[in-house]
C-alpha cells in the first residue's frame, strides 16, 4: 500500500508498507512489516509525468546529444515543419530544421 503522511517538519512523505499478518487457529498472532520513504520515486515520476506533457505541447521541440544529432522530436515539430520523423531521426539539427 501506497500512502503519504506529513511530517512534524509539515513536508510530505510518501510511504510504501509492505505488511505480512500471521493467522494462527484463526487468530492474528503477529503482524510484522517494512514501511519504505519513496517520496524521491514520487518526485521522479511527476517529473516524468511533467516532462511528458511538455513533450507533447503544441510548441514544436526537440532534442538532440552534444553533437546535435537529433535523438528525439515531438509531433508538433514535425508537423510544423512537414518533415517526417524517419527523415530527422539521427541527423543534424542544423541541417535537418534550418529554414531554406
Amino acid at each position: 500500500m501506497e500512502y503519504r503522511i506529513i511530517a512534524a517538519d509539515g513536508h510530505i512523505v510518501w510511504l510504501r508498507d509492505i505488511a505480512t499478518i500471521v493467522v494462527e487457529e484463526g487468530v492474528i498472532t503477529e503482524l510484522y512489516g517494512f514501511m519504505i520513504d519513496i517520496t524521491k520515486q514520487k518526485h521522479a515520476e511527476e517529473q516524468l509525468r511533467l516532462a511528458a506533457n511538455i513533450f507533447e505541447s503544441q510548441q514544436g521541440i526537440l532534442i538532440t546529444d552534444k553533437t546535435a544529432k537529433i535523438l528525439r522530436v515531438n509531433k508538433a515539430l514535425t508537423a510544423k515543419r512537414r518533415a517526417k520523423l524517419s527523415r530527422v531521426l539521427g541527423k543534424r539539427a542544423l541541417k535537418s530544421f534550418h529554414p531554406r
